[in-house]
């Protein structure tokens, strides 16, 4: 059981990886644009860019422990090895990864729906929806736009019960509007 286990995480976390190095690609393709763009939008990219270090005030471990009830969340750092593979990046205080949070450009807004759309979501950002990253699994994943900015919330598997996420889409959501409204 243990291996089997092991093996859906391994899963998981390579799916995570897969779209979030589609993501930083489509990032890259439109930096490479960046030379087609007015004066006027290069420095309203580069402004944009030198705020993304302010990320870690849009959701933190004490938002997660009052929505979720989960006690000792923690923001972890970056580790795409480990599939905390996030601009923000959440664990229990034993390591078991919880949510992931990505926030790109709005443009990848569509790839998030094409690919794991399940239901909009109303009252939440310019746009969202709910959708789950593996066929046929619960939902885990809240994306939602807000200016020109996209955020996705990506909920880890519980590895105690591999059949439950950690947290319940309506928990995600809840996390989303925090984000959206520090935003």
């Amino acid at each position: 059981m243990k291996s089997s286990k092991h093996l859906f995480n391994n899963f998981l976390v390579v799916i995570i990886l897969i779209f979030s190095f589609v993501s930083c690609n489509q990032d890259v393709k439109k930096e490479d644009n960046a030379k087609n763009r007015s004066p006027k939008e290069q420095v309203s990219q580069n402004v944009s860019s030198n705020t993304r270090t302010s990320y870690d005030n849009y959701l933190t471990a004490s938002d997660i422990e009052k929505i979720t009830g989960i006690k000792g969340v923690k923001l972890i750092p970056k580790n795409p090895k480990i599939g905390a593979g996030g601009d923000l990046n959440f664990s229990t205080n034993d390591d078991k990864l919880i949510v992931m949070v990505q926030l790109v450009n709005q443009n990848n807004y569509p790839s998030y729906k094409k690919y794991f759309f399940k239901a909009d979501i109303n009252g939440l950002g310019d746009q969202a929806m709910k959708g789950a990253t593996i066929q046929n699994r619960a939902e885990n994943l809240v994306a939602f736009t807000k200016g020109n900015r996209c955020v996705a919330l990506t909920v880890f598997a519980n590895t105690e019960h591999i059949t439950q996420n950690m947290l319940t889409i309506e928990q995600t959501t809840e996390l989303a509007k925090v984000i959206a409204s520090r935003m």
